[in-house]
This record gives C-alpha cells, sequence and structure tokens, in this order.
C-alpha cells in the first residue's frame, strides 16, 4: 500500500515538475506580448511600421491570400507596374507566413487587422521555436525561456517593427540547432532537418534565410579550425565521421535522404527562378557603396534610437553613421551582461561543449567578417558573389545574431541557478523584470490604422465612374510622400481588379521616376521604356493592343489615351 502511494506521489511530483517547467516560459510569453507588442500597438489601433514598407508588406500577404483563394491569376506578375513582368522579384513574397495570413482572412479580419494578429502571431513563433531550440541544446526551462525572450523581444526587434518582412525568424533557431546536433553527432537526418528548417525561413524572408546561411557557414569553419588546431585532427580524421555516417545508413534511409535534400533543392529553385529573371531582365543588383553604408560599424552595436532608456546616452556615437535607421543594433544593457557571463563562466554548465565552442566562434566569425572599420570591411571580398550581391541591408543580421546572444544568455541564467543559495531565485526573478522593462520602455515605429484607411478612401475619390476589371489606371501622385501616393493605387486596384502603372517596392523597373508629381510626361516615358524593355527581352508589348486603355487620373492637362 505504502509502495502504491510512494509511486503516485512521485508521480504528483513529476507532474508538478513538468507544469513549473511549462509556466515559466509561458508567463514569460504572455507578459512579454502584453508589456511590448500589443502596448505599442495600442491593441489593434496602431499598425507596426509607416505607411510604406508595412503597407507593401501587407500588400504582399493580400496578394498571397487572394491567389490562394483563386482570386488573382498570377503569383509572381502582380497589378502593379503594369505590364512589367514578375515584379514581387523586386522584393520580398512572405509566401512562408503567408498561411497565417490567410488563416486570419479567412476568420473574417479586415486586411490591415490581419496584419496585425499576424506580427502577434510572429512574437510567439519566435520565441516558441528559439525555446525549444535551447532546450534541446541542454538549457534548463528557465535559460531556455531567457533566451527566447531575448532573441523575440529584445530592442532590435521592435527597432525593425517598420520591416515585418523581418519578422518571422523561427526557422533560425530550428535549423541552426539542427545544423549544430549534425556537426556533432554526425546524423545525416539531422542535416536533413536543418534544410527543411532553412527552405521554411527563406520562404519566410530572404534577408534571414541568407543571414541563416552565414551562421551554418561560421559554425562550419569553426568546427574545422577546432578540429585542426585545438584537437589535432587532419582532414581524413574530420570528414571520414561524415562519410562512415553515411555509409552506415540504411539504403532505403539514404534514398529517402536524397529524395528530401532533392525537395528541398527543388523548392529552393522555385523561389528564386523568378528573382533570377528579375536578375536577368532587370539587371537588380547593389553596388559597392550601397552595401557599405549599411554595414555594421562598431557604433551600429551601440544604435538604440528606439529605446527611451538608453538614446540620449548613445545618441551620439551614431551622429556620422550613414543610413543611421538601419543600425539600430544595441540588444540591450541586461542581454549585453548576461551574454558576457555566459559567454565566459557559460561553458561550465553547457551540457554540449561541442555546441558551446561552435556557437560562440561562430559569433565571432560573423561579426568579423560584416564589420566595417575606417571604410574597410571583409565583407568587399564576398559582396560580388552570387546572392550576396543582392543583400544589401547587412545590418538586418542582428535578427539572427539574437539567437546566440539568447544562448549565451540562457547559459548565464543556468550558471546562476548552479549558486544553490537563497539569491539565486530572486536574482533570475530580477533579471528577467529588468530584462522585460529595458525591452518594453521604447518607441516602436508605428502609425494609426485609421490614417491606412483614410489614405485609401481618399484616393478612392479621384477614380472616373465606369472603370470594369481589367482596366489600367495611372494615378498622379498627391503630394504625399510618393510612396504612399503609390501604395494607395496599388491597394486599390488589386481590391477593385484593375491594373495600375503605379508602384512602389525594393526595386524599379527601367526608366521609371521615383518623384515625379502630377507631371503627364511620367505616362508616355513609362509606356516608352515598356516598349524597349518588351523588344530587349522578347516580350509581347501590350501597349500594342488596341483594347488597352490607360486612364490617366490626376495628371495636369493629360486625358485618358490609349
Amino acid at each position: 500500500m505504502s509502495l502504491s502511494n510512494d509511486v503516485r506521489t512521485g508521480q504528483v511530483m513529476k507532474s508538478e515538475l513538468r507544469f513549473a517547467k511549462l509556466w515559466l516560459p509561458i508567463v514569460v510569453l504572455l507578459v512579454s506580448m502584453l508589456v511590448i507588442p500589443v502596448t505599442q500597438l495600442a491593441g489593434l489601433d496602431r499598425m507596426p511600421g509607416d505607411i510604406g514598407d508595412s503597407r507593401l508588406n501587407n500588400y504582399f500577404l493580400e496578394h498571397a491570400y487572394k491567389f490562394l483563394l483563386g482570386a488573382d491569376a498570377s503569383l509572381w506578375d502582380l497589378p502593379f507596374f503594369y505590364p512589367f513582368p514578375y515584379v514581387l522579384g523586386f522584393s520580398d513574397n512572405l509566401f512562408g507566413s503567408a498561411p497565417i495570413y490567410a488563416a486570419i482572412r479567412i476568420l473574417g479580419a479586415q486586411p490591415d487587422t490581419s496584419l496585425q494578429i499576424w506580427f502577434f502571431c510572429g512574437y510567439v513563433f519566435n520565441f516558441a521555436a528559439a525555446y525549444w531550440a535551447l532546450v534541446r541544446l541542454g538549457l534548463t526551462s528557465a535559460g531556455a525561456a531567457m533566451g527566447a525572450l531575448v532573441f523575440s523581444f529584445a530592442l532590435p526587434t521592435s527597432a525593425h517593427a517598420g520591416h515585418v518582412q523581418l519578422h518571422y525568424r523561427f526557422g533560425v533557431p530550428l535549423a541552426f540547432v539542427y545544423f549544430l546536433n549534425f556537426l556533432d553527432l554526425k546524423q545525416w537526418r539531422l542535416f536533413a532537418a536543418a534544410c527543411a528548417w532553412t527552405v521554411w525561413q527563406f520562404y519566410c524572408g530572404i534577408y534571414i534565410g541568407f543571414f541563416l546561411l552565414l551562421l551554418f557557414s561560421g559554425a562550419s569553419i569553426v568546427y574545422v579550425l577546432n578540429e585542426l588546431f585545438v584537437k589535432r585532427e587532419n582532414f581524413y580524421r574530420i570528414f571520414c565521421p561524415f562519410v562512415m555516417s553515411w555509409m552506415a545508413m540504411a539504403k532505403k534511409d539514404k534514398w529517402r535522404l536524397v529524395m528530401w535534400l532533392l525537395l528541398c533543392v527543388s523548392l529552393m529553385a522555385w523561389l528564386f527562378y523568378p528573382y533570377i529573371q528579375v536578375s536577368r531582365f532587370y539587371g537588380v543588383g547593389r553596388d559597392w557603396p550601397e552595401i557599405a553604408s549599411m554595414l555594421p560599424r562598431p557604433q551600429s552595436y551601440f544604435g538604440a534610437d528606439v529605446s527611451k532608456v538608453w538614446a540620449p546616452m548613445l545618441s551620439s556615437l551614431m551622429k556620422d553613421i550613414p543610413m543611421r535607421h538601419e543600425h539600430q543594433m544595441f540588444v540591450g544593457l541586461i542581454p549585453i551582461m548576461l551574454a558576457i557571463y555566459g559567454a565566459v563562466f557559460g561553458w561550465r554548465c553547457a551540457k554540449r561543449e561541442a555546441s558551446y565552442v561552435l556557437i560562440l566562434g561562430t559569433l565571432i566569425l560573423v561579426i568579423g567578417i560584416t564589420l566595417c572599420i575606417g571604410g574597410w570591411s571583409a565583407w568587399y571580398l564576398l559582396h560580388k558573389l552570387p546572392l550576396f550581391s543582392a543583400i544589401r541591408a547587412m545590418t538586418r543580421i542582428d535578427l539572427v545574431i539574437l539567437f546566440i546572444v539568447g544562448y549565451l544568455c540562457s547559459l548565464a541564467i543556468d550558471r546562476i541557478s548552479l549558486l544553490r543559495n537563497v539569491v539565486a531565485i530572486p536574482m533570475i526573478v530580477v533579471l528577467f523584470v529588468l530584462a522585460i522593462v529595458e525591452f518594453s520602455n521604447i518607441g516602436m515605429p508605428v502609425s494609426t490604422k485609421q490614417s491606412w484607411r483614410d489614405r485609401i478612401s481618399e484616393a478612392e475619390k479621384n477614380l472616373p465612374t465606369g472603370l470594369i476589371k481589367g482596366d489600367v489606371v495611372f494615378m498622379a501622385q498627391r503630394g504625399g510622400p510618393p510612396y504612399a501616393d503609390e501604395l494607395d493605387v496599388m491597394w486599390i486596384a488589386m481590391e477593385r481588379g484593375l491594373k495600375t502603372m503605379n508602384g512602389y517596392s525594393g526595386n524599379y523597373p527601367p526608366g521609371y521616376l521615383y518623384d515625379y508629381g502630377s507631371n503627364c510626361d511620367e505616362a508616355p516615358k513609362r509606356i516608352a521604356s515598356y516598349s524597349s524593355f518588351s523588344q530587349r527581352t522578347n516580350d509581347s508589348n501590350i501597349f500594342n493592343d488596341a483594347a488597352i486603355r490607360i486612364h490617366l487620373i490626376g495628371f495636369d492637362h493629360c486625358r485618358s489615351s490609349k
């Protein structure tokens, strides 16, 4: 009888322990959600970002939703910059997170409200993925909760709220941890899992996917260097275990792995084909001066304009930085202190010492090759490689580095918990509170939802009567920011089934002026530009069709013309 009671008591204790491990990350997530994004967006009254890039990304998500419903015929040829092809390839496409947005739309939310809820969901996915990955690396529940908090809510995440295309990063911790496990355990199924999450991350956002590959490259280099110079292994002994692991696999498992990897490659090829076409047709690329202006400087890691606490103290360091708004890379004082403590002392509680070495080495290597000091950077040697030249804002790598910082913070929390005295638990609680307070004392870039709606309503008043689905419109800019005027027309055209020569994106077709106001000369210039483009690319010139009628709206001394 007593044995039965002991068993039941043991089961209850295990259940309570599992509950204790579960409630801590849930409480941290809920409190952080409430005091950071929900507060900054005033519930559902404000939108993340401004009336420019955020509305553009909302447009792409809405297009994906309409395509899934069959309302839009083409996935890549969108009805702006008409009739230029592959215009979605001018920017990120957000396919990986579009199903979440589509589900919210199907439930009845309006496009702008759906973007807000989609934005909130991103925090949950990022936090859950980081927490799971850190636990897989051997961290405790408390340590993993701190690391997930840093990865999901640290200051750079709020600074980048205007770049919502960077928001969904859950593939980073999942792919990176599987890749680290692969290097440690030499099991090819782990490599397959890393590839799968990498593909999904690329579908969520090409920038973050690219930075994830940099982490892979950094970890691989550190792994080889550690084996060569620390463990004194030769190349044969370094790579032989991977080959032996492959040879030991059953034949059917090899075929499954090969088919899985081919699927991943095929999905990547399908994703990048339109971008390759854009590069081929439009010659899109970034030159070195543009890239160099957005390479991290030492001062960039102290950029904290979003923080109400640190901006007054640190702003003087940023006064000579070009593209200052892109250099907001300060992760916060609490994460820095914890990360330093974790890097110095955390190895003692790292259950996977190999992962600790790889992660810390990757952080040092990635920061080193992307840093620009006195106009010089090792990145210059890499920027002309395929895909590298398309990545303009290298400062955004902070959103990926945050996982490594979070890992080091997790080690610090676990190290503190090993003190086993009355101070340890209160200290950990205080650190969580201070981190959340630091992350929440911010001024996130936001705009009002009503301003988004008012712009569309005002622009719609200028539309002529009698427009039918498929008509082409070109509306003059109305004196607001040019990008905002262009986006107004893009949204109106998409909602009404029209096509428009207006447009705004990360790149532009040849011959397009960014700021043309109400100058009627812009319309024939755009027609001539497409005529030249169609001859060069052997594309059919749609303007040769007599049935095409362009409705010019709001221009000086213009009228609709064929």
